[in-house]
């Protein structure tokens, strides 16, 4: 990501934001914070949130019913905005507040002959922090990050008919913020994109969210976190898994299954996935009820097998969410595991969505 002077930035491990004063080298800039003072920060740990040029308040405040022009407005090539952020259009057309991915021919009369732009269109009320990637093989490669304001599209690359193969296969992520609407979470989503699409007159349409002519993709539609305070009751009245009673594990009693070598990170050390697509891949006709039983169930297996095992620390990966799954692990650990440690998981590594529990030399050994 390059940086100019004057871009408003946040720092990604630490609280706190400024803007960036000098260029000191390609990896290395200079920040004034609120203090006044000026710090040097690796471009890496920084996330940029506005340039000088594209103040974000403008896009924010910028309502889509101050935007009086008609879809029959020319779509001659000179006329479409190439700033990377620009508004959307009020339409009839689109009943669903969505993400779309767009291919825009520059031409807009010979589709083939000036390339493509690509957008991003944030046709929802939420501004979105997205990430962008495209697959080579079975390799990632880092293209893009930014935020974009609602009702807006982002002008992602402009790319000539020679780069139409890079954009084929594509991998977003994004996180949604609105200060007054319900959470919305976030998103991880892959995009495959056919080539042949580019060469089909009738791939392309006019759209009325652009006011020029394009080839849309649905990246995704609404899917609002409801008010899951009725459902997250139900959850947590899970019928609870029995919890082993320790003294039987160690006394050999009571058997406990071996810790599975993929979740072995280091001797004595495992790290556990409890997101459900990690356990089985029959999931789709679950309720939320049985998945949330199922990862339980696993939880207490791996943790059982860590303690007899003698592991000396097991990281249970349970992501954000709802936060329900969490709330489960700490009580049942708070309530028959006493004498377990528990803690959050390194944040650079996992960020909210993983929890540490230590095991007690003595408990083991």
């Amino acid at each position: 990501m390059a940086l100019n002077i004057g871009d408003k930035v946040s720092f990604l491990n630490e609280k706190g934001s400024g803007i960036v004063k000098k260029n000191i080298s390609h990896e290395l800039v200079s920040v004034e914070i609120e203090d006044g003072f000026e710090i040097p920060v690796m471009v890496k740990e920084l996330i940029k949130l506005s340039s000088p040029d594209l103040p974000k308040e403008n896009f924010r405040n910028e309502t889509i019913d101050n935007i009086t022009e008609t879809l029959n407005t020319k779509t001659d090539s000179a006329e479409i905005s190439t700033d990377i952020i620009s508004p959307l259009y009020d339409s009839l057309e689109f009943s669903k507040k969505s993400i779309f991915l767009c291919i825009e021919p520059v031409n807009q009369k010979k589709y083939l002959s000036d390339g493509f732009r690509v957008k991003l269109l944030n046709y929802t009320d939420y501004e979105i922090l997205f990430s962008c990637y495209k697959k080579s093989g079975f390799k990632l490669n880092a293209f893009n990050y930014d935020a974009c304001a609602p009702q807006s599209q982002y002008l992602l690359a402009e790319i000539d008919n020679s780069q139409l193969n890079d954009w084929t296969n594509l991998l977003f992520h994004f996180l949604f913020y609105a200060e007054d609407l319900p959470v919305k979470e976030p998103l991880v989503k892959e995009i495959k994109v056919n080539h042949v699409h580019f060469f089909k007159d009738s791939s392309f349409k006019l759209c009325s969210l652009t006011r020029t002519i394009c080839h849309l993709i649905t990246i995704d539609e609404e899917t609002l976190i409801q008010d899951f305070q009725d459902e997250e009751s139900d959850l947590l009245n899970i019928s609870h898994v029995p919890v082993k009673d320790i003294k039987k594990i160690m006394d050999g009693t009571e058997k406990v299954s071996n810790m599975d070598k993929k979740h072995i990170v280091a001797p004595y050390i495992a790290e556990v996935d409890l997101h459900i697509e990690q356990l089985t891949d029959h999931f789709s006709g679950l309720s939320k009820h049985e998945m949330l039983t199922l990862q339980i169930n696993y939880f207490l297996q791996c943790l059982d097998a860590a303690i007899v095992h003698k592991f000396k620390k097991i990281t249970f990966i349970h992501g954000v969410g709802q936060g329900v799954l969490k709330q489960e692990i700490l009580r049942i650990i708070d309530e028959n595991y006493k004498n377990l440690r528990i803690q959050d998981g390194p944040f650079k590594k996992f960020g909210q969505g993983a929890t540490e529990v230590l095991i007690p030399f003595n408990l083991t050994r």
